[in-house]
C-alpha cells in the first residue's frame, strides 16, 4: 500500500550545551488498504517525540527522549501479525550516550 510519514520537528537551543527537540509524525498509506473486501482508511495515526540533548563536551552527547503514538483501529488491522491494540498507547523512554573521540590528527604539507 505504500507508507507515508511526513513529519515536522522543532529544535530549540536552551543553551550552548542543551537542546530541546519535538517531533510530530503523521502516518498514512498511499492507497486505500483493502482487507477481506473491506476498505480501510488511509490515516493510521500519529506519533510525538520529545527529546532533551546534553552536550557536555565536543566528543560527548547524551540524549534522552520519550515517544508516544496514537494509532487507529485500521492500523491494528494492517499489522495483523503483531500483538497489540489500538486502544493502548505505545509509549517508550530511552537514554542514548554517544562518544566520538578524535583518535588521530595529522596535517600533511
Amino acid at each position: 500500500y505504500g507508507f507515508v510519514n511526513p513529519y515536522l520537528f522543532i529544535n530549540y537551543a536552551l543553551s550552548s550545551k542543551f537542546d530541546l527537540r519535538a517531533d510530530f509524525h503523521y502516518f498514512a498509506t498511499l492507497e486505500t488498504p483493502v482487507i477481506s473486501e473491506t476498505s480501510l482508511k488511509k490515516y493510521l495515526g500519529f506519533e510525538n517525540d520529545l527529546l532533551l540533548v546534553w552536550k557536555p563536551g565536543s566528543t560527548t552527547r547524551i540524549e534522552t527522549g520519550i515517544s508516544y503514538a496514537s494509532l487507529t483501529e485500521d492500523c491494528e488491522k494492517l499489522k495483523k501479525a503483531q500483538a497489540g491494540s489500538h486502544e493502548l498507547t505505545p509509549l517508550f523512554f530511552y537514554v542514548a550516550f554517544t562518544f566520538k573521540p578524535v583518535l588521530f590528527t595529522h596535517i600533511f604539507k
